[in-house]
């Protein structure tokens, strides 16, 4: 994970990325990261459960969009 990645992720507790072009010609394909700390793990795996088939653009935009709503909610409390 590149440290600039890292920083957001333990800033925000959650971060989602796309693999840069030198990391995605090694695998021939795009691929999108989604990383939690552990306060957000069950979101994680709420993220996961809705995920699973997505298209890695279709599967950053969720996390996008989750991760922020719960964000919302959670500042409410």
């Amino acid at each position: 994970m590149p440290p600039s990645m890292a920083r957001r992720l333990l800033s925000r507790g959650w971060h989602s990325w796309e693999r840069t072009e030198g990391e995605t010609e090694a695998f021939g394909f795009c691929e999108t990261i989604v990383g939690a700390t552990q306060a957000w793990f069950s979101e994680y795996v709420r993220f996961e459960s809705l995920a699973t088939g997505l298209d890695p653009g279709h599967r950053q935009l969720l996390s996008e969009r989750l991760f922020v709503r719960a964000a919302k909610q959670d500042s409410l409390r």
